[in-house]
């Protein structure tokens, strides 16, 4: 097992950027930059700020040429297509120089579709981003939930313990929900040694490529994924993860998809609405979307809810007041 690349002596930051590429397996250089708190410049060119990590860019292109890192295809934009930010990636030497240090995890199972993926992370990043800031916050992790005492043995011992069992069955089989991402949560610690938690099943994140509702119930549609979310708010969650609650976390690509899934909400409770789902959106950049800000945003704003005022994760932890 090679360790080490001819002409690159891997220094502390670099395992530092492996270990942000292991959470959260693409993410471009901007999000690698503010998560590690990398130096930056800033400049206005055309109304436009640009921001550039200088330092960062040439460790990056170094790391990448000594093998450890890899742009993936799919974020290098096709010829004509607009200009977007890449996606790195742990080659096989980023990861095996992360296990001759006992500091490699296997991160969650990823889909067949990298636009969606890439999605996936920017959301949790955007997310941790905010919790940096915050000495008092911090991003709880899938293990932890797992690990602890309230989560049923069977769980634990579960071959798939992130896929959680929907009551109903569709043509005699049983069902499984699977979310985007495994549980998380946010953690706010008090003066006095205690600790409010915001906990999440992972989350959805929409890339506007299934139909809201569908007559084929095993095909799949933002329907189903609202009524088996319903279902596992009905005691699921709490049954399979020992957690007395928990917010689903939809997001999609548009402000207008997002509002399309909230009234379909309404419809499906028959106006009740629910006050733990929660939806968000982040600009579809795989069309003629902004690419997502390497910022908190998708911690500080405030989550929408059908049927409900809109709820502000920082407020409800206690953490903005």
């Amino acid at each position: 097992m090679r360790t080490e690349a001819p002409n690159v002596i891997l220094q502390q930051r670099d395992i530092d950027i492996f270990l942000a590429l292991q959470e959260f397996p693409y993410l471009n250089q901007h999000y690698i930059g503010e998560l590690l708190g990398f130096p930056r410049t800033t400049s206005v060119q055309n109304g436009i700020t640009i921001v550039r990590y200088e330092v960062l860019r040439r460790r990056l292109r170094a790391l990448r040429l000594a093998g450890y890192l890899r742009i993936h295809p799919d974020s290098k934009p096709r010829k004509g297509a607009k200009d977007r930010p890449r996606a790195y990636m742990l080659t096989i030497e980023g990861k095996n120089a992360l296990k001759v240090r006992g500091l490699y995890k296997p991160t969650y199972r990823l889909s067949s579709s990298f636009n969606h993926d890439f999605g996936s992370c920017l959301i949790v990043a955007s997310m941790k981003l905010g919790v940096n800031k915050n000495p008092s916050l911090r991003l709880i992790a899938a293990d932890e939930i797992i690990n602890h005492a309230s989560c049923p043995q069977s769980t634990r011992d579960a071959q798939e313990p992130f896929s959680l069992p929907i009551a109903g069955h569709r043509d005699g089989n049983p069902r499984v929900k699977k979310h985007d991402w495994s549980p998380w949560g946010i953690g706010f610690s008090y003066a006095e040694g205690k600790e409010r938690k915001i906990f999440f099943p992972g989350h959805e994140f929409d890339c506007d490529s299934e139909g809201l509702r569908s007559d084929n119930r095993d095909r799949s549609s933002i329907e189903h994924h609202l009524r088996n979310i319903l279902e596992l708010l009905d005691g699921g969650y709490k049954a399979h993860f020992g957690v007395p609650s928990m917010y689903p976390l939809i997001v999609a690509t548009s402000p207008e998809r997002m509002q399309k899934m909230i009234a379909l909400l309404l419809v499906l409770t028959k106006g009740q609405g629910s006050e733990k789902i929660l939806f968000d959106y982040m600009d579809d950049y795989t069309n003629d979307g902004t690419f997502p800000p390497a910022t908190d945003f998708m911690l500080t704003r405030s989550k929408q809810r059908a049927g409900h005022a809109p709820f502000d994760i920082l407020k409800a932890l206690g953490a903005n007041v």
